[in-house]
This record gives structure tokens, sequence and C-alpha cells, in this order.
């Protein structure tokens, strides 16, 4: 990964016009969500903080920038920087508020992430209490972007099974590929 990831960055740096500013964002996300699944946190929070340091983040993408910041607080719950976390759940509250990107989803992972900073002692209660919450969200709105960016079951799961993220994430989208309808090919072009 890390070859591939110079290579593009090499190519964004020398032709950055051709792309649009969008999937320059996508990329730097991709790129900390594969370090992440990697179990590589420090290289996953610097692509995340080239993300949300960028200015124009917030106007041209909200909906990544949301998740970006919750994507934020969840890799410094990996590092164990609970005394940031304190400061970074208020900030991203507010954040959010004030935006009114504070969502069901939005609120439920400050919740659960505050609870975990908090008690130490009951991370494994609080992260089931999380998964059934979660998963109750995704029931209730079966069509929403709940785990578009960030698939929060797996991490749960992963949490609570001492499961690979990446083998859960991998599963999960074998499972959905499966119940989709296969496409006809021809209605493809």
């Amino acid at each position: 990964l890390p070859i591939l990831v110079d290579q593009m960055e090499t190519l964004v740096r020398t032709e950055r016009g051709k792309f649009g500013e969008w999937r320059i964002s996508a990329f730097y996300y991709n790129t900390a969500l594969c370090y992440f699944g990697m179990g590589k946190y420090r290289e996953a929070l610097h692509w995340l903080n080239r993300l949300l340091n960028d200015r124009k983040l917030e106007q041209s993408r909200p909906d990544l920038y949301s998740s970006s910041r919750l994507f934020n607080l969840i890799v410094h719950l990996e590092l164990e920087n609970d005394e940031l976390l304190e400061h970074l759940l208020r900030s991203t509250h507010r954040d959010l508020s004030r935006k009114g990107k504070l969502f069901d989803l939005e609120a439920l992972v400050l919740k659960f992430i505050s609870r975990m900073v908090a008690d130490q002692g009951k991370r494994k209660a609080t992260l089931t209490e999380f998964r059934q919450e979660v998963g109750s969200l995704v029931t209730t709105y079966p069509d929403s972007e709940v785990p578009a960016y960030f698939d929060y079951l797996s991490w749960v799961e992963s949490k609570l099974t001492s499961k690979p993220f990446a083998a859960l994430v991998k599963e999960a989208a074998d499972s959905l590929r499966k119940k989709m309808p296969a496409v006809n090919q021809k209605e493809m072009r």
C-alpha cells in the first residue's frame, strides 16, 4: 500500500488540476481507511489530518467532512489518546451541532466514544450497547448512508471479538453482494 499511495500522491501533486477536489478528498479518506483496516492507526491519522486540514472540504463535501470528524475520533480511541479525545469530542459535537449535521448516527457515535473514554472499565458493555443501537439505526433507516463512509458495525464487532476489522468489512461486503439482485450486463451498457 505505501508504494501505491506514494505513486498516487505524486500524481495528485504533479497533476492536481486534472483531479477535482472531491476526488483528492476521497483519496485521502480512503487511504486513511485502508491504513486503519491494516491496524496502522498513526498512518490513518496522518491522512485524516491532511483531509481535515483542507478548509475547502467543509463547503465542498460536508458529508465527508462530518464522517471524517467521527472517523478521527475512532482513530484517536484506537491510539488511546484519551486526554485529547475529551477535547476532540467537545469540539466535534459543537462543530456538527453548529452546522446542523448532528444526526442520529453522529450523536450516537459521540455519546458512546464519550462513555468509553469516561469509564474504560465498562468498554465491553458500552461496545455491546453501541452495536445494538447502531444495528437499530441500520434497521430503522435501511437505505440511509449509515455505513457509507465507515462500517461502525464491523468496527464494534472487531472490538468485541478481536477479529480484524478489515476481515469483518470484507465479510459484510460479501454478504451484501450476495443479497443484491444480479444485474443484467446489457442494462449496464
